[in-house]
């Protein structure tokens, strides 16, 4: 029996090393993903790393791409990545994968087959940016103005574009959550190409946001109705506003120190808000005796905003606000009358506003 153990145990010695890990030089490292769909049939772009413009092999040129991409198509997304790992001879790396860009044709999907494939064929990350464009290729194609790597530009914009307050910064795992339960619905910022170039670069900008409806393509919302949503769900960090002012002209001002809280009432929702504004721009010096004025014109404007923004969901019984999960939590027992019928209820719910606005910078006389 002794023997026997010391036999396996040289066994085990004599197979390790059997197993070839490849290295990272040996693998396309990916730092964006795009697909399409059109006539029954996927198109998979992969943005690779690549740093040979520069001159060598690991060196960034600034003034290069420093990224190659490689298309294939295939009747599902397996057989699509197995076309392009043929066409280039290397395993792909997706570890860095920084962007998903789902194209136009992909709405006539529905949306958790789409990620529930792209989980099990790429095995993408959880926390990869999600974003929308009319064509994904095309996107990812583009020779994209600013930035060592056109994915991470992508990402950036999306990311200042949140921070600013124009869309919400969408992750793999967000869209997953809203995926968990049929009756929620969620936002994925959307890109778009700009007719202006710089040099032989092009540009790309936020448009506003794609809405998903359980799952399906329902809507695209504007910035304007989209920021209304950030403010409903206290998602929004800053925001850059103009304003109309009687007989004085047009004011910037920039919100920020945002917080809401949303809450269900016997009679239907109640969103309570606080936040402070600075004057930004203004066309003459604003009289101190006008801040009360300004703060309520600046009131009105934001209360506009998010009653539109309800609208264009709850009368459309679109849960993009988590509604029933509110609801569930703070009045269990109406949540118990309703949750079969789902978010039915919502197209007739009203919203009530408290909204308490400072503009604690402006510029004196």
């Amino acid at each position: 029996m002794k023997k026997f153990g010391i036999l396996v145990v040289m066994l085990s010695f004599l197979l390790t090393g059997c197993v070839r890990i490849p290295s990272l030089q040996d693998m396309a490292v990916v730092q964006g993903v795009g697909v399409d769909y059109e006539d029954g049939e996927y198109q998979l772009t992969l943005q690779v790393f690549s740093a040979e413009g520069s001159g060598g092999q690991t060196i960034l040129d600034p003034s290069q791409q420093n990224a190659s991409t490689i298309t294939c198509r295939g009747e599902s997304l397996m057989d699509a990545l197995s076309q392009t790992s043929l066409s280039q001879g290397r395993r792909f790396f997706l570890g860095h994968d920084r962007l998903l860009v789902l194209g136009d044709g992909t709405q006539a999907l529905p949306l958790s087959q789409l990620l529930k494939s792209l989980s099990g064929s790429l095995s993408l990350r959880e926390d990869v940016t999600v974003v929308t464009a009319e064509n994904a290729a095309s996107l990812l194609e583009t020779e994209v103005n600013q930035g060592l790597l056109p994915a991470l530009t992508l990402e950036q914009t999306v990311e200042n574009a949140a921070a600013n307050g124009q869309v919400p910064h969408v992750r793999l795992l967000d869209l997953n959550r809203s995926l968990s339960e049929s009756w929620r619905s969620c936002l994925i910022p959307r890109l778009q190409l700009t007719d202006e170039e710089e040099g032989s670069l092009k540009t790309v900008e936020i448009v506003g946001a794609d809405l998903y409806n359980g799952g399906e393509y329902s809507t695209f919302l504007s910035e304007s109705s989209a920021a209304g949503i950030l403010m409903l769900q206290n998602r929004l960090d800053q925001l850059a506003l103009t304003v109309e002012l009687p007989d004085f002209g047009q004011v910037g001002l920039e919100l920020y120190r945002f917080q809401s809280s949303l809450r269900p009432t016997d009679t239907g929702w109640k969103l309570t808000a606080s936040g402070s504004a600075s004057v930004a721009e203004a066309p003459a010096q604003l009289e101190e005796n006008r801040l009360e004025e300004l703060t309520q014109v600046l009131t009105l404007q934001l209360e506009a905003l998010c009653h539109q923004s309800w609208a264009e969901t709850t009368l459309q019984e679109r849960d993009l606000l988590f509604l029933g999960d509110i609801l569930r939590r703070y009045q269990p027992a109406s949540w118990k009358q309703v949750e079969n019928d789902w978010p039915h209820p919502l197209a007739g719910s009203s919203l009530e506003l408290d909204l308490q606005i400072k503009i604690d910078r402006f510029p004196y006389e």
